[in-house]
């Protein structure tokens, strides 16, 4: 075979990386004081990071299940929608599925 193949293409690898089913709460208010968000997903590890658009949270791990993170004041003082996601840094790492998170107009 001129063209052999590394890996078999009828049956790709599974994909290793965190998956995350779902974030609570889901929306705050323009220019509260932080938000604690609750994740909930699978293949969480120590090393897993929340990024809230594109800056990442400290993140603290609860379980393969579970991470909780905080969303400083800071980015919340714009009203917007703003993906969510769990990066697995490292080699085999990967980004999960994106969830959104509401900032919303203060009362």
């Amino acid at each position: 075979n001129p063209m052999p193949r590394p890996v078999a293409a009828e049956y790709p690898p599974e994909y290793m990386g965190p998956e995350l089913s779902d974030i609570a709460p889901r929306i705050a208010r323009q220019g509260e004081a932080g938000v604690t968000l609750d994740l909930t997903g699978e293949k969480f590890s120590p090393r897993s990071v929340v990024r809230f658009d594109t800056t990442d949270l400290a993140t603290r791990f609860v379980s393969e299940s579970k991470l909780s993170a905080t969303i400083p004041q800071g980015l919340l003082r714009n009203v917007g929608t703003y993906a969510v996601t769990v990066v697995a840094p490292g080699s085999g790492g990967g980004t999960s599925e994106v969830k959104y998170f509401v900032v919303n107009f203060p009362e």
